[in-house]
């Protein structure tokens, strides 16, 4: 038996074909007696080992450039205590080669506010604790299901969830088609009592699929979370820096601090709420909120508040210019291509938009301007389909919504449900997004970046609010009812990141109502204040503190301007006075609720 010592009294031993430290009796494989930080460690033959799965570095002083890369596994991580010294940098990546994944095809698989884009079947949806949780009314079975549209036929994608089977055995289920039925490109069964993550790949045939839940007992409870759906690249290609996937609990940066960047198709896949990023396409770091990606950037807005067209009482193309951090009147700042009014506008931080509307005729331009310079409209492109006027217009930094309206068409007018769209730093014609949940025209619209919300208007049920999420195309859902049924309320309409308001109106007769909603959760207005000034259609717009309103009919043509402050509630506050009197316009400013989410 051979020995070898080599310090703090450990053996090394090797013995009948097999070696161990500070053992007599060695197994066939390394064996080290004592306390392992690793799991499953064997060493057969000569090897160099460089990672262990399950290993955590901890409390680290870092005094000179250096990466820490965690390529061992999902399990490696960072944690305790890291401490950069003064003038050096680290480099945290994590190679888990997430871009052999395809983008998330399931819509809110993770449930972090609520279960939007799940449909039941036979059952009842409900939100539980970051889970949705799924009550069996009937049936066969199914449940509750989500449609995916975008399969490539041949390609293979990866599927998971988490299912806690509460009350009998759950079932995650993924049919070819668009409907429930036999035809399963994957089955992964529960176990009653348990959680369990039920997980599997599969090759699609078709471009459509059944992403569901089944429970087997009736008046039983499921509860899932994690829900995804990815393709699995054809080519692996290298790992990409993951940001917050190194689950750093503490880091001491000194001197210098650079957060994780990329494009906009970069973004990390995983967000947590908190986490930063540098956004290349749109050059501003962006922080994630837990619904979306937001920029850090509101402090360079100017405030500035641009109000276009309308009647004075004839048509008008005169844009005017309002400083919304300031009172005091309004100036000239340009013309549109076309006198008209009931027209509607959105906004990034550099462009105003203006689309649609009626003078002789409807219309269905659009054109816009550079904010941040007086000057006259330049034209943008078209509505998707149409002339139409009294559309319900927001937007986000980035993509302008239209939702809406009155149509004309060869031999008559309607009411529309269309919802259109364009992407606001370039130009072209509007494209198709969804429809709203019921179609109405002079319905006032908000946005904090992340959803399109729209309320009243001409309609059946004039008070109906319903919303949309900007990122992603699909119909509108319902969202609640304002305090007053009333339509004409589409230019009185303003928010910052929080809140939406609406404000004025008709039923037929003129309101100085303003009521508001949190924008982020589903629910009924609530009382804000009061105008001043009954009105109907008056331009609006705000900067996250303060909402603006100019102009209107009360049926008169008016001039004043008056304010609130968002992030309070209570009456509006007299502003100034229009420059030229105008009714039915429409206003957008480069500090709008909207602006700051993609």
């Amino acid at each position: 038996m051979a020995k070898i010592r080599f310090g703090y009294s450990d053996d090394f031993t090797a013995k009948n074909s097999g070696v161990g430290i500070n053992t007599t009796d060695p197994q066939e494989n390394l064996d080290v007696d004592g306390v392992v930080k690793g799991q499953d460690l064997k060493v057969t033959g000569i090897s160099s080992q460089t990672g262990y799965e399950g290993f955590l570095r901890a409390d680290h002083q870092i005094e000179e450039e250096t990466q820490l890369n965690f390529g061992q596994g999902i399990n490696a991580s960072l944690s305790g205590e890291i401490i950069v010294g003064t003038g050096k940098t680290v480099t945290v990546t994590e190679n888990l080669k997430e871009d052999r994944f395809g983008p998330e095809l399931i819509t809110n698989g993770q449930f972090l506010f609520n279960v939007d884009d799940w449909t039941a079947y036979t059952s009842s949806n409900s939100f539980s604790n970051g889970r949705l949780r799924i009550t069996r009314s009937g049936g066969v079975g199914y449940a509750t299901y989500q449609i995916i549209t975008s399969l490539v036929p041949g390609a293979t994608y990866f599927a998971s969830a988490i299912v806690d089977s509460i009350g009998s055995r759950g079932d995650f289920r993924i049919v070819n088609g668009d409907s429930w039925g036999s035809n399963y490109y994957f089955i992964g069964s529960g176990t009653n009592g348990q959680v369990k993550t039920l997980s599997g790949s599969f090759t699609a045939t078709g471009t459509t699929a059944l992403v569901g839940f089944a429970i087997d007992d009736n008046g039983t409870i499921i509860e899932v979370d994690q829900v995804t759906v990815r393709r699995v690249n054809d080519v692996e290609e290298p790992g990409t820096n993951v940001a917050g996937g190194s689950q750093i609990e503490c880091m001491k940066v000194y001197n210098t601090f650079t957060p994780p960047s990329g494009g906009t198709n970069q973004r990390p896949s995983k967000p947590k709420p908190g986490q930063l990023y540098y956004n290349y396409d749109f050059k501003t770091i962006e922080f994630h909120d837990g619904y979306g990606w937001r920029q850090v950037d509101n402090t360079t807005r100017s405030g500035r508040m641009v109000v276009g067209g309308g009647v004075t009482p004839g048509f008008t193309n005169v844009m005017q210019l309002i400083n919304i951090n300031t009172l005091g009147n309004s100036v000239h700042f340009g013309d549109l291509f076309n006198s008209r009014g009931n027209i509607s506008s959105c906004s990034s931080s550099v462009r105003g938009i203006w689309a649609g509307g009626a003078s002789n005729n409807y219309q269905n331009g659009i054109e816009y301007v550079t904010i941040a310079s007086s000057g006259n409209a330049l034209d943008f492109g078209d509505l998707s389909t149409g002339n139409r006027a009294y559309i319900g217009a927001t937007s986000s930094s980035t993509r302008g919504i239209f939702g809406g309206g009155y149509q004309s068409h060869p031999l008559s007018l309607s009411t529309v449900n269309i919802i259109d769209y364009i992407e606001m730093s370039t130009t072209g014609n509007a494209l198709d997004f969804g429809d709203l949940f019921t179609g109405r025209y002079s319905a006032g619209a908000v946005s904090n970046g992340v959803r399109a919300v729209w309320g009243g208007g001409n309609t059946p049920n004039r008070s109906v609010i319903d919303f949309v999420n900007i990122a992603a195309k699909g119909n509108a859902v319902f969202f609640g009812d304002l305090t007053a049924a009333r339509r004409n309320c589409a230019g009185g309409s303003f928010s910052n990141n929080v809140r939406g308001c609406f404000s004025g109106g008709q039923t037929p007769a003129f309101l100085n109502v303003i009521d508001y909603i949190t924008i982020a959760s589903e629910g009924n207005a609530v009382d804000f204040g009061s105008l001043s000034t009954i009105r109907a259609r008056p331009a609006s717009s705000s900067t996250n503190t303060r909402g603006v309103m100019a102009g209107g009919l009360n049926p008169s043509v008016l001039n004043s301007i008056e304010y609130v402050n968002i992030t309070s509630t209570g009456d509006a506050q007299d502003f100034g006075d229009l420059y030229l009197a105008t009714g039915t316009p429409d206003g957008c400013s480069d500090s709008h609720g909207g602006l700051g989410g993609f």
